[in-house]
Protein backbone atom coordinates (compact mmCIF):
# COMPACT_ATOMS: atom_id res chain seq x y z
CA UNK A 1 0.00 0.00 0.00
CA UNK A 2 0.97 3.60 -0.72
CA UNK A 3 2.85 5.31 1.95
CA UNK A 4 2.85 9.50 3.02
CA UNK A 5 2.72 11.68 -0.03
CA UNK A 6 6.62 11.93 -1.28
CA UNK A 7 7.50 15.90 -1.33
CA UNK A 8 6.42 17.65 -4.30
CA UNK A 9 10.21 19.17 -5.68
CA UNK A 10 11.18 15.22 -6.55
CA UNK A 11 12.11 14.31 -9.73
CA UNK A 12 10.49 11.20 -12.15
CA UNK A 13 13.45 8.90 -11.26
CA UNK A 14 12.93 9.61 -7.40
CA UNK A 15 9.14 9.58 -7.72
CA UNK A 16 9.99 6.05 -10.10
CA UNK A 17 12.66 4.31 -6.98
CA UNK A 18 9.99 5.56 -3.95
CA UNK A 19 6.86 4.05 -5.71
CA UNK A 20 7.20 1.93 -8.52
CA UNK A 21 11.09 0.19 -8.27
CA UNK A 22 9.70 -2.52 -5.58
CA UNK A 23 7.69 -3.87 -8.04
CA UNK A 24 8.87 -2.90 -11.50
CA UNK A 25 12.80 -3.36 -10.69
CA UNK A 26 14.76 -0.25 -10.49
CA UNK A 27 15.72 0.17 -13.81
CA UNK A 28 12.20 -0.63 -15.39
CA UNK A 29 13.44 -4.78 -15.85
CA UNK A 30 9.92 -5.71 -14.38
CA UNK A 31 9.49 -7.87 -10.85
CA UNK A 32 6.44 -8.36 -9.28
CA UNK A 33 5.09 -5.76 -11.90
CA UNK A 34 5.66 -5.99 -15.78
CA UNK A 35 8.84 -4.10 -17.33
CA UNK A 36 8.79 -0.85 -18.10
CA UNK A 37 12.19 -1.17 -20.25
CA UNK A 38 10.38 -3.20 -23.73
CA UNK A 39 9.33 -2.02 -26.64
CA UNK A 40 6.32 -3.89 -26.13
CA UNK A 41 5.48 -2.62 -22.79
CA UNK A 42 6.16 1.05 -24.19
CA UNK A 43 3.90 0.81 -27.36
CA UNK A 44 1.02 -0.57 -26.00
CA UNK A 45 0.39 2.09 -23.71
CA UNK A 46 -0.27 5.32 -24.35
CA UNK A 47 0.38 8.31 -22.01
CA UNK A 48 -3.03 8.48 -20.42
CA UNK A 49 -3.31 4.77 -19.97
CA UNK A 50 -0.20 4.80 -17.91
CA UNK A 51 -1.35 8.31 -15.66
CA UNK A 52 -4.72 6.41 -15.34
CA UNK A 53 -3.20 3.18 -13.85
CA UNK A 54 -0.76 4.97 -11.48
CA UNK A 55 -3.48 7.08 -10.52
CA UNK A 56 -6.42 4.37 -10.19
CA UNK A 57 -4.18 0.94 -10.02
CA UNK A 58 -4.96 -1.76 -11.81
CA UNK A 59 -7.90 -3.98 -9.70
CA UNK A 60 -6.79 -7.18 -11.49
CA UNK A 61 -3.32 -7.11 -10.34
CA UNK A 62 -1.16 -5.67 -7.27
CA UNK A 63 -0.82 -2.80 -8.58
CA UNK A 64 -2.27 -0.38 -5.95
CA UNK A 65 -3.73 3.45 -6.75
CA UNK A 66 -1.52 6.36 -5.90
CA UNK A 67 -3.65 9.00 -6.52
CA UNK A 68 -4.39 10.14 -3.39
CA UNK A 69 -0.67 9.79 -2.37
CA UNK A 70 0.80 11.98 -5.80
CA UNK A 71 -0.10 14.91 -7.46
CA UNK A 72 -0.97 14.78 -10.81
CA UNK A 73 2.07 17.04 -11.68
CA UNK A 74 4.15 14.23 -9.55
CA UNK A 75 2.31 11.61 -11.61
CA UNK A 76 3.24 12.87 -15.34
CA UNK A 77 6.82 13.43 -14.12
CA UNK A 78 6.35 9.14 -13.45
CA UNK A 79 4.78 8.92 -17.04
CA UNK A 80 7.80 10.66 -18.50
CA UNK A 81 10.16 8.94 -16.38
CA UNK A 82 8.89 5.48 -17.32
CA UNK A 83 8.89 7.02 -21.15
CA UNK A 84 12.69 7.39 -20.71
CA UNK A 85 12.69 3.90 -19.54
CA UNK A 86 12.12 3.17 -23.16
CA UNK A 87 15.46 1.86 -24.91
CA UNK A 88 15.05 3.19 -28.56
CA UNK A 89 13.48 6.47 -27.13
CA UNK A 90 16.47 7.04 -24.75
CA UNK A 91 18.97 6.26 -27.35
CA UNK A 92 17.87 8.77 -29.54
CA UNK A 93 18.13 11.44 -26.52
CA UNK A 94 21.30 12.68 -27.23
CA UNK A 95 22.74 16.15 -27.78
CA UNK A 96 23.82 15.50 -31.14
CA UNK A 97 20.55 13.71 -32.43
CA UNK A 98 17.37 15.84 -30.56
CA UNK A 99 18.94 18.57 -28.30
CA UNK A 100 21.62 20.61 -30.30
CA UNK A 101 18.63 21.66 -33.05
CA UNK A 102 16.02 22.84 -30.09
CA UNK A 103 18.95 24.81 -29.35
CA UNK A 104 20.54 26.31 -32.33
CA UNK A 105 16.46 27.47 -32.56
CA UNK A 106 15.97 28.93 -29.60
CA UNK A 107 18.97 29.50 -27.15
CA UNK A 108 21.81 30.69 -29.37
CA UNK A 109 20.41 34.16 -30.23
CA UNK A 110 21.09 35.11 -26.69
CA UNK A 111 23.68 32.40 -25.10
CA UNK A 112 26.86 32.33 -27.65
CA UNK A 113 30.42 33.42 -27.30
CA UNK A 114 29.61 36.63 -28.43
CA UNK A 115 26.52 37.26 -26.70
CA UNK A 116 26.76 34.78 -22.65
CA UNK A 117 23.90 35.80 -21.38
CA UNK A 118 23.51 34.44 -17.55
CA UNK A 119 27.57 32.64 -18.53
CA UNK A 120 26.22 30.11 -20.42
CA UNK A 121 26.79 29.13 -24.35
CA UNK A 122 24.86 26.88 -26.06
CA UNK A 123 26.78 26.52 -29.19
CA UNK A 124 28.74 23.19 -28.28
CA UNK A 125 28.12 20.49 -26.26
CA UNK A 126 31.42 20.69 -24.09
CA UNK A 127 29.89 24.62 -23.58
CA UNK A 128 26.52 23.19 -22.65
CA UNK A 129 27.84 21.49 -19.97
CA UNK A 130 30.19 23.53 -18.62
CA UNK A 131 29.62 27.18 -18.77
CA UNK A 132 27.16 29.08 -16.88
CA UNK A 133 27.53 32.16 -13.72
CA UNK A 134 25.93 29.57 -10.88
CA UNK A 135 27.57 26.48 -12.15
CA UNK A 136 26.60 24.22 -14.99
CA UNK A 137 23.58 24.44 -16.19
CA UNK A 138 23.12 20.70 -17.35
CA UNK A 139 23.31 18.22 -14.08
CA UNK A 140 23.62 14.96 -15.87
CA UNK A 141 20.58 12.53 -14.34
CA UNK A 142 19.28 15.33 -12.55
CA UNK A 143 16.49 17.48 -13.82
CA UNK A 144 15.51 19.03 -10.43
CA UNK A 145 19.36 20.57 -9.96
CA UNK A 146 19.57 21.56 -13.45
CA UNK A 147 19.47 25.43 -14.01
CA UNK A 148 18.29 25.01 -18.02
CA UNK A 149 15.34 22.43 -16.92
CA UNK A 150 14.25 25.13 -14.16
CA UNK A 151 14.44 28.29 -16.53
CA UNK A 152 12.69 26.09 -19.65
CA UNK A 153 10.05 25.57 -17.50
CA UNK A 154 9.71 28.71 -16.05
CA UNK A 155 11.33 28.32 -12.44
CA UNK A 156 12.48 31.98 -11.89
CA UNK A 157 13.82 33.37 -15.23
CA UNK A 158 11.61 31.89 -18.03
CA UNK A 159 13.59 31.10 -20.94
CA UNK A 160 13.62 32.11 -23.78
CA UNK A 161 11.63 35.07 -22.21
CA UNK A 162 9.44 36.26 -25.05
CA UNK A 163 7.96 33.15 -25.66
CA UNK A 164 8.33 29.67 -23.89
CA UNK A 165 9.67 26.35 -25.99
CA UNK A 166 7.18 23.94 -27.45
CA UNK A 167 5.93 21.62 -24.89
CA UNK A 168 7.83 19.26 -26.98
CA UNK A 169 11.05 20.74 -26.96
CA UNK A 170 10.79 21.01 -23.23
CA UNK A 171 9.86 17.28 -23.05
CA UNK A 172 12.56 16.13 -24.70
CA UNK A 173 15.53 18.41 -23.24
CA UNK A 174 14.11 17.10 -19.67
CA UNK A 175 14.13 13.54 -20.78
CA UNK A 176 17.67 14.68 -22.13
CA UNK A 177 19.07 15.64 -19.06
CA UNK A 178 17.19 12.30 -17.03
CA UNK A 179 18.89 9.78 -19.07
CA UNK A 180 22.37 11.47 -18.35
CA UNK A 181 22.47 14.30 -20.99
CA UNK A 182 24.93 12.50 -23.33
CA UNK A 183 26.47 14.07 -26.58
CA UNK A 184 26.16 11.24 -28.93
Amino acid sequence: TPTAAPPPSLTGAQLFAIACASCHGSAGEGGVGPAFNTKEFQSGRDDQALFDTISNGHTATPMVAWGDNLSASQIELLVRFIRTLDPDYAASLTYSGKVQSIFESNCKKCHNPQKLRGGWDSTSYQSVMTSGDNGPVVVPSNVADSILAQSILGQGSLMPPLESLAQSDIQIILDWITVGAPEN
